[in-house]
This record gives structure tokens, C-alpha cells and sequence, in this order.
């Protein structure tokens, strides 16, 4: 390992679990459904749903859960955190790349899959009846909103899954995968395919440069061009 690069990895590197491995490994389980689970659980939950409050309350709870499990996961030791990040130029350009990217795939071929697999629509997402509440819903809330689900479905989910293969393919297919399916509201199949092209997108950013920001910063920007517009 090149010395420059064993600092920053000493840092982030979660220290061996003083849990026996039996009961971490049940731990490591445990925090995959609780990271996962919310997210299933307030699909259902809210299908149907169209009282803003109940559903901001309903969602808020997920994700905090969730993140409770991402905490969980990785106190058990068995997962690492350090990577090998990519240097900013090169994170940027891949940024870039991303972003394009996510608003090429949203603007052309979200309307496509919307028109030929919209079917078995279930619930659309609320109305906000105050604009400034639809103002920190759009800030701060998405914000909130994509954060958790960079942390739970790449940082997290990569960390699980390289467990078991280093091999990128299946790290950022089963990543991809996971994502697209907790998008069964709202079109159900279309939402779905969406959410599967997006996280394939999101997976090769942040295994090329091990950086979420970039991730968490291009999916917002998207969300928000998708929600800003309802």
C-alpha cells in the first residue's frame, strides 16, 4: 500500500469487532433489515396515502431506522469503510459525468418507460398545501431523503456486499437492484425501471470514486428537478 495513502485509510478504518463473530455476524443481519426494511415498510404503509403529514411522519421514522441499521452494520466491525477515493478533478469530472447522465435518463428516458410500463399505479405522492412547507420539503426534507438513501443502498450496501466479491458487477447490480426495488409506489414498473437505470448510474459513481458526496449531490439535484416540477 503506497504510504501517502495509509493515513487517511487508518482513519477510516472501522477497528476489529471485540463482539464474537457468531453474534456480530447476526448484528451485521440484523442491521441489513433494519437499513433495508424501513424503506419496503413505508411503501406499503403508504399506499393509498395522500395526507402529506401522516406520510412525512411515516417516512421520517423509516429513515431514521434505516440509518440506526447503516450505524448498527458497521459497529459490528465486519464491514469496512476505508476505500480508496479518487482525487476531486477526477471525482468531479465523474460528476459531471453522473449528472448528465441522471438528467439525460430523466428528462429522455423517464418519459418512455412512463408511457410503454405505466401500469399498476397505486398512489401518487401527496399534495403540500402550504408553499413554505413545500419550500423545506424541497430543501431540507429531499436533502434528508437522499442522503439516507445514498448511505443505506451504496455506502452501506457496497460495504455488505464486498464482504463476499470484490468484483464491481455484482457489488453495484445488487446495489441497483435493491434500490429499484423499494420504488414500487406511484407506477409501480416504470418507477421501478427508473430507479434501476439511476442506481446503476449512482453505483459506477461511487465505485469509481468512492466519494458519496458526488452521489448524494447529483441525486438531489435530480429529485429536485422531478419534484420541483409536480
Amino acid at each position: 500500500m503506497p504510504r501517502m495513502l495509509q493515513p487517511a485509510l487508518a482513519c477510516d478504518t472501522t477497528p476489529p469487532s471485540t463482539v464474537p463473530r457468531p453474534l456480530a455476524l447476526w448484528g451485521l443481519w440484523l442491521a441489513a433489515i433494519l437499513a433495508i426494511g424501513p424503506f419496503i415498510v413505508r411503501r406499503i404503509v403508504l399506499i393509498g396515502d395522500d395526507d402529506y403529514a401522516h406520510w412525512m411522519a411515516v417516512d421520517t421514522l423509516a429513515r431514521c431506522t434505516s440509518l440506526i441499521g447503516v450505524a448498527l452494520g458497521f459497529r459490528t466491525g465486519l464491514l469496512q469503510r476505508a476505500q480508496p477515493r479518487a482525487d476531486w478533478p477526477r471525482s468531479l469530472r465523474i460528476f459531471l459525468l453522473l449528472l448528465a447522465a441522471e438528467y439525460v435518463e430523466q428528462t429522455i428516458g423517464a418519459p418512455v418507460l412512463q408511457h410503454y410500463f405505466r401500469f399498476a399505479e397505486t398512489t401518487a405522492w401527496p399534495p403540500i398545501p402550504d408553499f413554505s412547507l413545500r419550500m423545506a420539503d424541497l430543501s431540507a426534507g429531499l436533502l434528508f431523503a437522499v442522503l439516507v438513501e445514498e448511505v443505506v443502498f451504496r455506502k452501506f450496501l457496497f460495504a455488505l456486499v464486498e464482504r463476499w466479491t470484490a468484483r464491481q458487477v455484482p457489488v453495484i447490480a445488487i446495489s441497483a437492484t435493491t434500490f429499484a426495488l423499494i420504488h414500487f409506489t406511484s407506477g409501480v414498473v416504470d418507477t421501478m425501471l427508473n430507479a434501476l437505470v439511476h442506481g446503476i448510474f449512482l453505483g459506477l459513481a461511487y465505485a469509481a470514486t468512492r466519494r458519496l458526496s458526488i452521489c448524494v449531490a447529483s441525486h438531489y439535484l435530480v429529485d429536485f428537478l422531478i419534484f420541483a416540477g409536480r
